[in-house]
C-alpha cells in the first residue's frame, strides 16, 4: 500500500473541507501514480472533489463509510466506484484479485492500492504504507484541517521533484524504526 498526500507550507491539508490549490505538476503526478490502480479515500473528502471529477477517472474508487447502503444508487451509475465499511477491503481484492478484475475494468493484473485523502484514512492506512508520496505546495492556503505527522521520524526522505509552485517528495521506512513506527500511527 501507498499513500499521496498534498499540503500547503504549513501542513494545510484542506480548508472547510476543499483543496485551495490547483498545481499541474501535483495534479499530473497524482494521476500517473493512482492510473489503473485503487484509490481508498473516506465519504466526507470524496464529496468534496467537484461533481465533475468524481469518481476519479481510470481507477477503483474505494469510498470508506459508515452507510455504505445510503449510496448503493450512486455506485450503481458508475463502473469503477464503491462503498464499503469494510476497512480490509484492501485485503479481499489481494485475496481474490480476479474477481476485482473482472468486476472492475479499469485495474491493471498487478494493481497497487493508494490511501489518497482524509485525516481518518491516512490514521487507518499509514501503518500499512510502503511508500508515501508528499506534495509540498510552497504556499500557505489558510488551511484549517493539517497533517499532524512526523514523517521523517519515521521514514527516509527523497526529493523526486520541484519547482516554484511544489516539491514532491518520496518516503520510505527506516527499516530500524517500522515497528516503532507502527506503534506511533496506532
Amino acid at each position: 500500500m501507498e499513500a499521496i498526500i498534498a499540503f500547503d507550507i504549513k501542513k494545510g491539508l484542506s480548508k472547510n473541507g476543499l483543496l485551495h490549490w490547483n498545481i499541474k505538476n501535483d495534479l499530473q503526478f497524482f494521476y500517473t501514480k493512482t492510473k489503473c490502480n485503487v484509490v481508498i479515500i473516506g465519504k466526507n473528502r470524496y464529496f468534496s472533489i467537484p461533481e465533475s471529477k468524481i469518481p476519479l477517472k481510470n481507477r477503483l474508487n474505494i469510498v470508506l463509510t459508515r452507510e455504505p447502503t445510503k449510496y448503493k444508487d450512486i455506485a450503481k451509475q458508475y463502473k469503477n466506484l464503491l462503498f464499503t465499511n469494510d476497512e480490509k477491503i484492501h485485503e479481499n481484492i489481494l485475496l481474490f484479485p480476479k474477481k476485482y478484475n473482472d468486476t472492475y475494468s479499469v485495474l491493471e493484473s498487478f494493481l497497487k492500492f493508494f490511501c489518497v485523502d482524509g485525516n481518518e484514512i491516512y490514521k487507518k492506512y499509514m501503518p500499512l504504507c510502503k511508500t508515501i508520496w508528499v506534495t509540498r505546495m510552497n504556499n500557505d492556503y489558510g488551511c484549517d484541517l493539517f497533517f499532524d505527522y512526523e514523517l521523517e521520524d519515521c521514514f527516509c526522505e527523497k526529493k523526486v521533484f520541484e519547482n516554484r509552485d511544489c516539491t514532491i517528495f518520496k518516503y520510505i521506512p527506516k527499516s530500524s524504526l517500522l515497528k516503532l513506527c507502527k506503534y506511533i500511527f496506532k
